[in-house]
């Protein structure tokens, strides 16, 4: 909010989208946003070397790409490339209640659970249509910060953000403003009401931990405004040898939320479906359609089975392209 800003467009976060963004770096500019993906070992430290940053963040260790990597820790490791092109002097801010990114030195640690980080979230409240927070800052509280976002992995990130716009020399007003203007951009958790249903079309991408927050994301709406919660889950791609313990998870979880329908699209989600039969759902209330080409019988399945009572959660990782299902309910899908 304090500095004319550039930021990463769409998934421009590889070493073609990277350099593209930065070449849009004139000096108009104050600061700069720049995300850096990877799938493979070697590829955040060439983003790092040509981006330096003055901050580096890292907001989880998660299982996206576990499958190239092998492991969390070499996820872990491929994140903390990062650090490779870091300016002397740069703000390193990590996921204090992850124990993989414990003991880096100069590191600020931002968490939730974890009461020794520096930046500590507490009493977090969800409401209809956004959530509040309060921030400890190395003993100084912040109270009552607004996101216009739900979930716990929303907070984290925002509190992230908050820090950032200390190290970047910003005010608490002007945080509190920048994270109050939040908004979702392209299929990410975007809320709306499409088909005449209410709609979470969460369909840019998906890893267990991100399908899980959206699930959590999935029933507190639903609880907060009276609605049954549907969920619609494919394939999470690119976890290799651990896609079957992965999507199991998934199914576990998702038979412990109250859900009154789950459908899973892709022969990977069907481990979703498997599992929550075993952990205790109905048969009767998971459908599992395994053909990608079959969105327009998904389609016809959720326009049968749900009306404006339901909020429906779509999510998969970006190959699946879910959005086509919702697209086909618009269009009244026999």
């Amino acid at each position: 909010e304090k500095y004319k800003t550039l930021k990463t467009d769409g998934n421009h976060n590889n070493n073609i989208g990277l350099p593209m963004t930065l070449m849009g770096l004139d000096h108009s500019y104050s600061a700069a946003v720049v995300e850096m993906g990877m799938n493979h070992f070697g590829e955040i430290r060439e983003l790092s070397k040509i981006a330096r940053p003055n901050i580096a963040v890292i907001t989880n260790i998660g299982s996206s790409h576990i499958g190239n990597l092998g492991s969390r820790e070499g996820i872990r490791d491929a994140k903390l490339e990062i650090l490779c092109g870091l300016q002397p002097g740069g703000a390193i801010i990590l996921n204090g209640d992850e124990p993989l990114l414990s003991g880096i030195e100069g590191a600020c640690y931002v968490g939730k659970e974890n009461r020794d980080c520096d930046v500590f979230v507490d009493n977090m409240v969800f409401g209809i249509n956004g959530s509040a927070f309060d921030l400890t800052i190395k003993g100084e509280k912040v109270e009552s910060i607004v996101i216009p976002a739900l979930g716990e992995h929303n907070i984290m990130n925002a509190a992230m953000a908050y820090t950032v716009g200390l190290y970047a020399g910003m005010g608490e007003f002007e945080i509190r403003r920048g994270l109050k203007n939040y908004h979702t951009v392209g299929m990410r958790q975007n809320i709306c009401d499409r088909a005449g249903r209410h709609i979470i079309e969460d369909c840019y991408n998906a890893s267990p931990e991100s399908t899980i927050a959206s699930l959590k994301v999935l029933c507190e709406i639903a609880d907060a405004r009276g609605l049954r919660p549907v969920a619609v889950l494919g394939d999470m791609r690119e976890l290799g040898e651990f896609s079957f313990e992965e999507h199991s998870k998934v199914g576990k979880f998702a038979s412990g939320t109250g859900l009154s329908l789950l459908v899973t699209f892709g022969k990977e989600a069907h481990v979703i479906a498997d599992s929550a039969i075993k952990s205790g759902m109905s048969d009767s209330s998971v459908v599992p359609f395994d053909d990608l080409d079959d969105f327009r019988n998904v389609a016809n399945l959720l326009l049968g089975r749900t009306d404006g009572n339901d909020i429906i959660l779509f999510k998969a990782s970006r190959a699946v392209r879910m959005e086509r299902i919702i697209e086909a309910m618009e269009n009244g899908c026999k």
